[in-house]
């Protein structure tokens, strides 16, 4: 049995559902769980063993088809006001390791508007600060110990309480702990044999050194994008928020001296010793040595092979966002495939009501698995193919797609075709026959 369906921009009467959602990690795919489960009527919990948000690093993208979801938050506020903070660039500067200029790649083509680059750590406060004004139930501080799963329940442990819920929904990053225990495979991620060193900070670092303003100076009252590509390393530096911010990192070819973890600092000479030979190198140190202390991050990158699954036996547990399919920075599409499978699962519990909860998870799958898995995939092909190859492997057609993005993935409607796919995914499901989808 499903209800009819209300629409992409429908907003349910809170707890109206009957479902109760149980959210594991608290980062930006958690909170988009929780907010499009809100909306859709359900109650939620959610659940961060750190005890504040903290997210460290420079900047996040989110793309066109994740940015449609967000302005249907709170009539458009949430993503307004991340917009502020952020730059909608209208191109991005190809450069070689010798800083000659190769292509200027427009993103506001097709008529399409444009993604956004914003700080990760305040952007993501935004969307927790939207969170806590819908009344969510968010607690912090608080470690899962274990989870369970009946025929009528599914929950966590944390300490000696046992917390039931309809479903658990396991949003707890690439080192997910849930993974293993979900799906039944490795939480460990491969290593893509590559890493990268990231920044921000605010652009009056360069107030008193005249030979850092020319990042600024090359803006020229307009946010700016730049990536340098060699074999080995590609760097970016931007402008962001009208002239308020300096973003940088620099991804590298890396046989195991980074840290895994995301919160590891190190000194900014580290950094410039990936781009050592590069003729350009003395001009971008001058913006990257003005990196505060303890703001240079340097970390591995992973990648995974797509999981078999993303259900438990039971399916009334699910992993997503990175605890699914962990994606590679140069996507373009990791907060927005997040936020796309929180949409998601939000229609599917809704079009299933409570009785029918683990058919709803299942069809979550079904619906996301294919197409997330693609982009996931090729999100190791083209890290690969810029640090194995430079510019001098990769055609500058191939360039420009790679970094205006996919306009199959940009103009995608996730919230949409969920609503459309349900009834055949359903139809599936029961009759045992392999679902096909279509349009994503």
């Amino acid at each position: 049995m499903t209800i009819a369906c209300s629409d992409s921009c429908g907003v349910a009467e809170p707890n109206s559902s009957g479902i109760k959602v149980i959210v594991v990690g608290l980062g930006f795919a958690g909170l988009a769980t929780a907010i499009e489960c809100y909306r859709k009527g359900h109650t939620v919990i959610g659940f961060e063993q750190y005890p504040q948000q903290q997210h460290k690093g420079d900047i996040m993208g989110i793309a066109e088809n994740g940015m449609k979801i967000m302005s249907r938050w709170d009539s458009g506020s949430v993503s307004n006001a991340i917009n502020e903070i952020g730059s909608e660039n209208t191109d991005i500067d190809v450069y070689n390791e010798a800083g000659d200029l190769q292509q200027r790649i427009s993103l506001s083509t097709r008529g399409r508007s444009n993604p956004c680059f914003a700080p990760r750590a305040e952007a993501i406060q935004i969307v927790y600060n939207y969170a806590r004004t819908l009344g969510l139930d968010l607690r912090f501080n608080t470690r899962v110990d274990a989870y369970w799963e009946t025929e009528a329940q599914a929950g966590i442990i944390v300490g000696s309480d046992r917390i039931a819920a309809d479903c658990v929904v396991a949003c707890d990053g690439v080192h997910s702990q849930a993974r293993r225990i979900i799906t039944g495979e490795d939480a460990v991620a491969l290593e893509s044999g590559s890493a990268v060193f990231r920044s921000y900070f605010q652009s009056q670092e360069l107030a008193d050194d005249p030979d850092a303003h020319w990042i600024l100076d090359d803006a020229a009252h307009r946010d700016l994008a730049t990536v340098h590509i060699a074999k080995g390393a590609y760097a970016l530096i931007s402008v962001l928020g009208n002239g308020q911010y300096i973003s940088w990192n620099i991804s590298h070819q890396d046989s195991g001296g980074a840290s895994k973890s995301w919160l590891q600092s190190v000194d900014v000479e580290d950094a410039l010793c990936a781009i050592e030979n590069w003729p350009i190198k003395e001009k971008l140190a001058t913006v990257i040595k003005k990196t505060p202390a303890r703001k240079c991050l340097h970390h591995q990158l992973f990648s995974a092979k797509p999981l078999r699954t993303w259900v438990s036996k039971g399916a009334r547990m699910i992993v997503l966002g990175d605890a699914a399919h962990p994606m590679l920075p140069v996507s373009g599409q990791g907060a927005s495939q997040a936020i796309e499978d929180a949409a998601v699962l939000a229609i599917c519990l809704e079009r299933g009501t409570k009785m029918n909860v683990p058919l709803s998870i299942r069809a979550t799958e079904k619906i996301r698995y294919g197409r997330a898995t693609a982009i996931q995939a090729t999100s190791v092909h083209t890290q690969y193919l810029y640090l194995d190859h430079g510019l001098k492997g990769v055609s500058e057609e191939e360039t420009a797609r790679i970094f205006s993005g996919n306009p199959m993935n940009l103009e995608y409607d996730c919230q949409a075709q969920a609503y459309r796919e349900f009834p055949k995914v359903v139809e599936a499901i029961e009759s045992g026959i392999e679902y096909l989808p279509t349009g994503c």
